[in-house]
C-alpha cells in the first residue's frame, strides 16, 4: 500500500488504492485514504474550483 501511494502524482485524476481482503487495521486504512483521494478529486474537478472549501478539523487534546 506505501508502494502505491508513492505513486500516487498530482497528474493521478482516477486514484485509488487496493484494499486487502484482510479485514484488518490495514484494510481500514486503504478504505479511509480511498475516501480521502475521492473528496480530494471531487474538489479539483473543473466546476468546483469556486467552492468554498470545507474548514479544517482541530486535534482534540
Amino acid at each position: 500500500m506505501r508502494r502505491q501511494v508513492v505513486e500516487i502524482s498530482e497528474h493521478d485524476t482516477a486514484a485509488t488504492l487496493e484494499i486487502p481482503a484482510t479485514r484488518d487495521e490495514i484494510a481500514a486504512l486503504a478504505t479511509t485514504l480511498n475516501g480521502l483521494l475521492m473528496r480530494l478529486q471531487a474538489g479539483l474537478l473543473p466546476g468546483n474550483a469556486g467552492s468554498s472549501p470545507r474548514p479544517a478539523r482541530r486535534p482534540t487534546a
